[in-house]
């Protein structure tokens, strides 16, 4: 073979419409088998009002403006589910938004000290005490739940609403022990 006598340019153009092609393939079947399912989910969710889906490397990070919900936790964690079934492995985030005004930005910039000093020391049931006063206090009203992953806050001033999701880190997962060859003695 002559590599002298072949043509380059036409090789070369071959190749590069190729790789575009395998390419456009590739964002085409995950815009169909990932993203557009997940705007789906979104989109038919009834607490959901707005949402945004952006690929970031190798997570996705997903806006979501929820609507004024009776139940934040439960609401949050149907959404982080439903996601999950889409995404499966795929790591993601799901940024939240509310609908909150001064008075909500005000009061929890001054209750999430006890929010993080319970994320801390555990203490939830203080924290919920306190936290509870001082939205009462305010003319507020608050809600708190805590699962194995996450620490959510709700308040509520009249028509304006403030969510809040705090990680509570990563819960260590315990393994089975393995029974590997021998008597099991």
């Amino acid at each position: 073979m002559n590599l002298q006598n072949m043509r380059w340019p036409v090789m070369v153009a071959v190749m590069a419409t190729t790789l575009a092609v395998l390419f456009g393939a590739g964002y085409v079947v995950k815009s169909q088998t990932v993203e557009e399912p997940l705007k789906a989910v979104y989109a038919k969710s009834a607490v959901v009002e707005t949402s945004a889906v952006q690929r970031q490397g190798d997570k996705y990070v997903i806006t979501v403006k929820f609507k004024e919900v009776p139940d934040f936790a439960s609401a949050y964690d149907e959404l982080r589910l439903e996601t999950e079934k889409v995404l499966k492995e795929t790591p993601f985030t799901i940024k939240v938004e509310d609908q909150r005004n001064a008075k909500l930005e005000q009061s929890f910039r001054r209750m999430n000290l006890y929010v993080q000093e319970a994320l801390a020391t555990g203490q939830f049931a203080a924290m919920a005490d306190r936290v509870e006063a001082e939205a009462a206090a305010a003319g507020l009203t608050a809600r708190l739940a805590v699962d194995n992953e996450h620490l959510f806050v709700q308040m509520n001033d009249g028509g304006a609403y403030l969510y809040s999701v705090a990680e509570r880190g990563v819960t260590p997962k315990v393994e089975k022990p393995r029974m590997e060859g021998g008597m099991g003695l």
